[in-house]
């Protein structure tokens, strides 16, 4: 249980009144620092107790890796730690350290070392040149950080899970205690551990990976930013030896177009192998300490048809060793994240960069009026997630009204539909990646709180040939996507009419234990949830490219009444008026409902009253009628009495 923070002088008592969650002590005992809950970090003079300033730890919007929670979180300082000479605070939380001068209460460095809530801790060295962090990674990688104070850059990352850690007293070596009874303990020289990540080559715009693994690193050059005339940008990998005696180097590697994802956070994955890429395995003589490359090792990413901004590259494992076992390798250790600004203006295929009248002309939410594949007249509202290479993904329950959150049951099985549309000034030829047979459609549900909700699926081993759809969508263009995409055609041909499977799932009050194909079963309770899906389409243009479109979310309830359940795929309802109509009970009762009642085996119930209450007062408006034998209904009503 928190307490109220205090430091007493024998003539001078002063009281910090709050509730502290972190807190330090200067090793002079001039300064004490502390994170009052629901405040900023502030520094305090002991002697005075006078407050020397207030510094609100905050991270940019995105900055936390991990699972979504509350804005504030990753902005909560879970430990600080003055230097020795007591001129810096370094402040952590989930999204890494930044360092303060105490005297203008300013950032000096600001480091990015993701750590999962309640883990980091960590010590400057004696000279105050290192700042080592530990704690528990975000995704259980066995990471520790080592930077250098001065520059704020990172000098190593430490291939170990630390639970402790000390410096030697001339700050030459560092000591970290793990939870390992056969290596508990694990020396480090740190002027050694510096000289392996300079450049052998002195190069300046290597980058060369602080961690490695039988004495070979990983190093990359940018060769080539894209510019206007040329969209692609070209990288070379570096391979050194790090041993004292000259090595033949056994890797494999894959050169030429890249292939990658991307999404609307401007986020570049490396994805499955482009068309002409290839995968090599040679053998290089490589001297002691010396960084190699190879024509070979260079990689292309093309980024034409994007739009225009900065996109953050993540690069993963290029090279890769024999085992042991034969016919396996494994991965030299490597990742990078840098930026790359694409800078060209009016793309045939992209939005242009006019997001602000992009948004006017293309709202976020639309109804389904002359959406090309489909005739249905009842959708609810389309949900739609920001574009990617000119496209967007919609998503839509398949059958429900639209003015209100739809309520679904314990046992019931849902449908929704996707649908894309080119938010560009020019047509698009796409293609769209359907998912295997025996898979569903991507997708996730959260409740709440922003929880993700778990499924019986299970993992299958067993792969099929890619289905892809072949389209050109005009500029303003949506397309139907699922169910019988007519404005789609089969890449292969080999089927005379498409279908597309549709989105669903069933829920249930708990998660089922036996694993399923599709439909998978989410175990809900009783509440509110979302749910937000994805689809992968690239540009006939720039195939390189997979563009990951992600959809808006859409809401539901879900409720535990079980005796009446009109399903998504056959309950249906509108609510039209039509002002050109003139035949008599049109003008009396304008609105007409209709759908089908099902029990919880799915089958109809017959003579079910379904009223319809409007108004205030219902004598001279609403309607009600009875199922028929087929659990279907169809009537008309209109308004009551007493009506607003």
């Amino acid at each position: 249980m928190p307490r109220p923070a205090k430091w007493y002088e024998k003539s001078n008592p002063n009281t910090l009144d709050t509730f502290v969650r972190s807190f330090a002590l200067s090793d002079d005992g001039r300064y004490v620092a502390a994170w009052p809950a629901r405040e900023g970090v502030g520094i305090w003079n002991v002697e005075s107790g006078e407050q020397i300033f207030k510094f609100e730890n905050q991270n940019p919007p995105g900055s936390w890796p991990g699972e979504p929670m509350h804005t504030s979180v990753p902005d909560q300082v879970l430990g600080l730690q003055f230097s020795h000479n007591g001129q810096t605070l370094a402040i952590g939380d989930l999204v890494g350290v930044k360092l303060i001068d105490i005297k203008t209460g300013k950032v000096q460095h600001s480091m990015k070392a993701p750590l999962r809530l309640g883990s980091p801790t960590f010590v400057f060295s004696p000279n105050d040149r290192y700042l080592f962090r530990y704690g528990v990674h975000l995704d259980n990688r066995e990471e520790s950080m080592l930077w250098d104070v001065e520059t704020g850059k990172p000098l190593a990352t430490l291939p170990v899970y630390a639970t402790a850690a000390a410096f030697s007293s001339d700050g030459s070596k560092l000591a970290i205690g793990r939870s390992d009874r056969k290596q508990a303990i694990a020396l480090w020289e740190l002027d050694t551990i510096a000289e392996r990540n300079q450049s052998k080559d002195r190069r300046d715009d290597v980058f060369w990976y602080p961690r490695g693994t039988e004495q070979w690193t990983t190093g990359l050059q940018i060769v080539k930013r894209p510019s206007h005339n040329n969209p692609t940008l070209v990288l070379e990998y570096l391979l050194r030896n790090d041993a004292d005696t000259v090595r033949t180097a056994d890797v494999s590697f894959k050169s030429g177009p890249c292939g990658y994802f991307v999404d609307a956070a401007h986020r570049i994955e490396p994805g499955p192998g482009a068309e002409g890429s290839q995968i090599h395995i040679e053998k290089f003589d490589i001297n002691a300490g010396e960084g190699f490359t190879d024509p070979r090792f260079r990689q292309e990413i093309d980024l034409r048809g994007l739009e225009p901004g900065t996109y953050n590259v993540n690069l993963g494992v290029f090279f890769s060793l024999p085992t042991d076992e034969p016919g396996t390798r494994h991965g030299i250790p490597f990742e990078h994240q840098f930026p790359v600004r694409w800078e060209e203006k009016g793309s045939a295929s992209a939005a242009t960069g006019e997001e602000i009248s992009n948004a006017k002309r293309f709202p976020t939410v639309t109804h389904n009026r002359n959406i090309a594949g489909d005739q249905r007249t009842n959708l609810t509202e389309i949900r739609w997630g920001k574009a990617v290479g000119g496209l967007r993904a919609g998503l839509t329950w398949t059958s429900h009204r639209d003015d209100a959150l739809p309520n679904f049951a314990h046992g019931q099985r849902v449908t929704a539909d996707l649908f894309v549309q080119n938010v560009s000034d020019s047509e698009i030829a796409c293609e769209l990646l359907l998912p295997h047979r025996m898979d569903s459609w991507g997708f996730s549900i959260r409740d709440a709180s922003g929880k993700l909700m778990q499924r019986n699926q299970i993992i299958l081993s067993q792969i099929e040939p890619q289905r892809v759809l072949i389209a050109s969508i005009a500029p303003g263009e949506t397309k139907l996507i699922t169910g019988n995409p007519s404005g789609f055609s089969e890449r292969t041909a080999s089927e005379k009419s498409i279908d597309v499977s549709r989105l669903d799932f069933k829920i249930a009050s708990e998660l089922p234990s036996a694993e399923s194909i599709p439909s998978y079963t989410y175990g809900l309770p009783v509440g509110k949830y979302t749910i937000e899906a994805y689809i992968f389409i690239r540009q006939a243009s720039n195939s390189d490219a997979t563009l990951n479109l992600d959809t808006e979310r859409l809401g539901f309830f879900v409720v535990s009444d079980e005796s009446v359940k009109a399903t998504a795929e056959d309950a249906e309802f509108q609510s039209s008026r039509d002002a050109d109509n003139s035949g008599a009970e049109e003008r009396e009762a304008p609105w007409r409902a209709f759908g089908r009642v099902l029990d919880g085996d799915g089958k109809p119930l017959e003579s079910v009253t379904i009223r319809a209450a409007t108004g205030m007062g219902t004598l001279l408006g609403g309607g009600a009628t009875i199922t028929n034998a087929d659990g279907r209904y169809d009537f008309r009503f209109g308004m009551g009495g007493i009506s607003f």
